[in-house]
């Protein structure tokens, strides 16, 4: 049906156009049977300028008369081509006429003065600068009126989008296409391009041929616009210091006025800042992540105390648990940090509501059905977005779980850029189609991850706060009714106006109060106190915003924040126990010995080649080839027999030795070999590129019992095997070993 559509409207265009040529005046009129008579006749200087307007005003029509034009001159000894070159000469000779100055006397045509004139009734019929705008269509005025475009366009409102990174700047622009108007926003690079017309508007918004059209249409479209007004937008969550200069190009008229500066916290619904919600700001489309980050207006009074009180209760809920989950969402508000931590629990461990609950200090609509993000449903692109358009708050990343496959090798890798991309506050660099460097994202949420199993790699998990969240019997109930009645965000929206007056000096002093409070924690470790010090701050600069309003009493302030101080120590105490389970040093010997274990190696006496004491342990087994004689019942031999004998197993990677029980000799290359090969059976790797990194990471962990650096300038120690000498390393199989003096 739409193909016999198209072919009735295009067989009563072409009636149109012919009754239109045979009525008097037209210079096309039977042109054909005229140039037969007269050659001559087709290149008449009025009959090209009405070919030319026929060419961009009815192209069907047009290529009606281009076939009996071809039949015509054929006739002739010309040929079409000719007639085209000179139709197209002929166009270039009156644009050139058009943009001629008058000459003196002559009155300026009103359409070319410079002058904008709009109808009042209609903001499609408007003319000025040489061009003309009528409803769903474009011209160029002049001497002669030629169509530029299938459509009309008006930009009405010009917008300025900061999105986290960059700037980026758009238009909104009123159409009408086809006899259906709409509305659209078209990015500065888009509307440059020209792009957004076939892809937003469709087939019936045309453009007209030639080079240069192009250009004129959009050139036209701005001219014709007139004053456009512009205002600022926000596609992010966080903080902007704004500087009271409102964004739009200073050449456009209708802005709004400048706003006055100082730092505004942005979410979904709008921004706070000193004075409490702020009124001229707008925020731009955002993704669906983001569009849960929505915070009401900040109460005053009782109100305030009262939802103030509602969070600082939630302290109290589970101990170092809620001490810590807490603690990391009022710390997120201030600026950038290096904390962040994983939930880890099994299914109804309550992590994923624990997280919901911190998650709703950002906005009363997000739940545990509806978090942020999730490792598995998120791609990698998706996740960087996500953690830099969702800055100064906490980004609740929920269900890590890896069982095994195809997939799971990149989810690590996901992870791993996820909390080591927030440790270092990079983001990866990009370039434009045009070769230029793209504008880096960062990262600027702190992260919140959930999931069964732990993030892996040492150097990842020194990077993040594990807590293990065990089924308990203390219930989350009321602070979930505060955070389903917007209470906790009421507080958090309070704290956001309370903060906004003083973010210069916080962002100034933050790293140093930071690494001032992590010094509390040094003897946990460098990485861990760095977490433990920054979640601190967190919990100090809140209760500090609570005793201020008078919703928490001075005393009871300082005797909550003791306790989140030593509920923070023993959560650092307890990263040792997770970190030293990817500790590369301690995975080593512990795959070493599983090598030796399972019969994949084994270690020979001082001598090299014999059986150690007790062969068993150490990779060996009694032969089986070796026949017994029998026996009678009693047990006692029937006659002369012979004993099994030790057969080892696997390569040998080292030696025990008999004054010491507690260490074994590993021979650095066959010993690194033989634990590779049972961490790739078990789908894992070793991180070392050489055994002088082995021998430098065993020492650094405390496991070498003996080293030669005293006497020969390594790690290794010589030993004497029979005749000849080797390096091996004295390995202690017990963290207590004690070392022994080299010699």
């Amino acid at each position: 049906m739409n193909g016999i559509r198209i072919l009735e409207n295009a067989a009563a265009e072409l009636d149109a156009a012919a009754a239109a040529r045979s009525s008097g005046g037209d210079p096309l009129a039977d042109l054909p049977a005229r140039v037969r008579a007269n050659g001559e006749v087709a290149f008449d200087s009025v009959v090209l300028d009405a070919a030319a307007r026929l060419e961009t005003a009815t192209p069907s029509a047009w290529f009606s008369l281009k076939r009996e034009m071809a039949a015509a001159l054929k006739e002739l000894g010309s040929s079409l081509k000719e007639w085209e070159r000179a139709i197209a000469v002929q166009r270039r000779a009156r644009r050139e006429e058009d943009q001629r100055e008058p000459s003196p006397g002559t009155s300026t045509p009103p359409l070319l003065d410079g002058a904008l004139v709009v109808s009042g009734e209609d903001p499609h019929d408007r003319l000025g600068f040489g061009y003309q705008m009528r409803r769903g269509a474009l011209f160029r005025e002049g001497r002669a009126s030629e169509q530029l475009a299938g459509f009309s366009a008006v930009i009405t409102r010009e917008r300025v989008v900061y999105d986290g990174a960059e700037e980026l700047r758009e238009y909104e622009l009123s159409v009408l296409a086809g006899g259906a108007s709409r509305t659209l926003w078209v990015s500065a690079r888009e509307f440059g391009a020209m792009g957004w017309v076939g892809a937003q508007l469709g087939a019936r918004a045309w453009i007209g041929p030639g080079r240069g059209t192009l250009e004129e249409v959009r050139v036209a479209i701005q001219r014709l616009s007139g004053s456009i007004p512009s205002e600022e937008a926000f596609a992010m969550i966080g903080w902007h210091r704004h500087q009271g200069v409102r964004g739009g190009h200073p050449s456009v008229g209708g802005r709004a006025p400048d706003p006055p500066a100082g730092w505004r916290y942005h979410h979904a619904g709008g921004a706070i800042g000193a004075e409490g919600v702020v009124e001229d700001c707008s925020s731009a489309a955002l993704p669906r992540f983001a569009s849960l980050y929505d915070l009401p207006a900040p109460p005053q009074g009782e109100a305030l105390k009262r939802a103030v009180r509602a969070a600082a209760e939630c302290f109290s809920v589970h101990g170092e648990v809620s001490a810590a989950v807490f603690s990391l969402a009022w710390r997120s508000i201030l600026g950038p940090s290096q904390a962040s931590i994983h939930l880890a629990g099994g299914p109804g461990s309550g992590k994923s509501e624990l997280a919901s609950i911190a998650q709703r200090h950002f906005g009363a609509k997000m739940s545990r059905r509806a978090l942020p993000m999730y490792w598995r449903s998120a791609s990698d692109n998706v996740l960087a977005r996500a953690r830099n358009v969702c800055g100064d708050c906490v980004l609740t990343i929920d269900d890590l779980v890896v069982r095994g496959g195809r997939d799971e090798e990149k989810i690590a890798e996901r992870v791993d850029a996820v909390f080591r991309g927030g440790w270092n506050g990079a983001g990866m660099e990009r370039l434009t189609r045009e070769g230029a460097v793209r504008a880096a994202r960062p990262p600027r949420s702190t992260v919140l991850s959930t999931g069964e199993t732990i993030p892996q790699g040492y150097s990842l998990r020194q990077r993040v706060f594990v807590i293990d969240v065990e089924r308990s019997a203390t219930s989350y109930a009321e602070c979930l009714a505060a955070a389903e009645r917007g209470l906790l965000a009421q507080a958090m929206a309070g704290m956001l106006c309370w903060l906004a007056p003083s973010m210069d000096s916080i962002r100034k002093g933050l790293d140093q109060l930071d690494a001032e409070e992590a010094r509390g924690f040094a003897a946990h470790g460098d990485r861990t106190s760095q977490v433990a010090g920054a979640l601190y701050v967190g919990a100090r600069s809140f209760f500090r915003f609570a005793a201020k309003v008078g919703a928490v009493p001075e005393a009871e302030a300082s005797s909550t924040l003791r306790r989140v101080r030593e509920c923070l120590a023993t959560l650092a105490s307890k990263q040792a126990a997770f970190q030293d389970e990817e500790n590369p040093a301690l995975r080593f010997r512990a795959l070493v010995l599983d090598a030796i274990a399972t019969g994949r190696a084994h270690l020979t006496a001082l001598d090299g080649v014999s059986a150690p004491s007790d062969p068993g342990a150490w990779g060996w087994k009694l032969g089986r080839d070796v026949p017994l004689a029998e026996k009678d019942g009693e047990g006692a031999p029937a006659g002369p027999w012979r004993t099994e004998t030790w057969v080892s197993q696997g390569d040998r990677i080292g030696q025990t030795h008999p004054e010491h029980p507690g260490v074994i000799l590993l021979d650095p290359g066959p010993a690194l070999d033989a634990a590779r090969a049972v961490a790739q059976r078990r789908g894992n790797s070793l991180p070392f590129s050489s055994t002088n990194e082995l021998a430098q990471r065993l020492q650094k962990a405390g496991l070498l019992a003996r080293d030669g650096r005293a006497t020969r300038g390594t790690f290794a120690v010589r030993v004497r095997l029979g005749s000849r000498l080797v390096d091996r390393l004295w390995v202690a199989l017990d963290d207590g070993t004690e070392t022994l003096a080299d010699g």
